[in-house]
C-alpha cells in the first residue's frame, strides 16, 4: 500500500529530520492490519512490530485504536490538497474524480477494502473511523469552497463534501476489482449523484 510506506512522504514530519515517529508507528501497524486481515493484536505485539516500547506506543496513542489516526488523517489531508491543486478549468466532478484517482485509496483498492472492513471490527475502531470521516468531510468542504470561491462555511460545499465521502465509502465497499478500478467506480458513482448539485450554479 503506497501510502503506508515508511518513507514519511505524507507524514507531518519533524522539521529537522523529516521523520515523524508517530506516523512511522501508525504506518507499520496499519500495514500489519492490512496484511493479516485483522486488528486482533495486543499493544505489546503492535509495539514490537513497529520497533518501539509499549511505553513509547502509549505516549503516542492513548488507546490501541488511536494508532490508525495519523495515517488516516493524513489521507484526508492528501485528498483535499489534491482537489485544491486540480486545474481551475476542470468542472467540480472532473476535479473530484481526478483527486480521488490520485489518492492512496484508489492506488491500493484491495487494501482499501480490507482497511474499511477492519474499521468495523470493534466499537472503538468504528468511533475512530467516524472521526476520520468527519475530518475528511470538513477538509473537503474547505477545498470545495476554495474551488468555488465561496466562504469556508458555505452550506453547498459542506453538503457536497458529505456526499463525496458517502460515494467513497460506497465505491470501496462495492468494488468488483476484477472488472473495474476503484477510481472508475468512484467516478461512475459520483456522476450518479452529482449532476444537479455539483454542476449547477447555486
Amino acid at each position: 500500500m503506497r501510502f503506508l510506506s515508511t518513507n514519511g512522504t505524507h507524514a507531518a514530519a519533524d522539521k529537522a529530520t523529516g521523520y515523524d515517529p508517530a506516523m512511522s508507528v501508525s504506518q507499520a501497524v496499519l500495514a500489519l492490519f492490512v496484511e493479516t486481515g485483522t486488528t486482533q493484536f495486543s499493544v505489546k505485539q503492535l509495539a514490537e512490530h513497529a520497533g518501539v516500547s509499549e511505553r513509547t506506543f502509549y505516549r503516542y496513542f492513548p488507546r490501541k485504536e488511536d494508532v490508525v489516526r495519523p495515517v488516516l488523517s493524513a489521507g484526508a489531508s492528501q485528498l483535499s490538497d489534491l482537489l485544491i491543486h486540480r486545474d481551475d478549468s476542470e468542472s467540480l466532478t472532473v476535479a473530484i474524480s481526478g483527486a480521488f484517482a490520485a489518492s492512496w485509496w484508489a492506488d491500493s483498492p484491495i487494501e482499501s477494502q480490507t482497511l474499511r472492513r477492519l474499521m468495523k471490527e470493534t466499537e472503538v475502531f468504528r468511533a475512530v473511523w467516524l472521526d476520520i470521516i468527519v475530518e475528511t468531510e470538513n477538509r473537503l468542504a474547505v477545498a470545495l469552497a476554495t474551488r468555488m470561491a465561496a466562504g469556508t462555511g458555505n452550506a453547498r460545499a459542506k453538503l457536497m463534501a458529505s456526499i463525496v465521502c458517502a460515494v467513497i465509502r460506497a465505491s470501496v465497499e462495492g468494488l468488483d476489482s476484477q472488472s473495474h478500478t476503484l477510481a472508475t467506480v468512484f467516478s461512475h458513482n459520483l456522476d450518479l449523484v452529482a449532476a444537479g448539485l455539483f454542476n449547477v450554479e447555486p
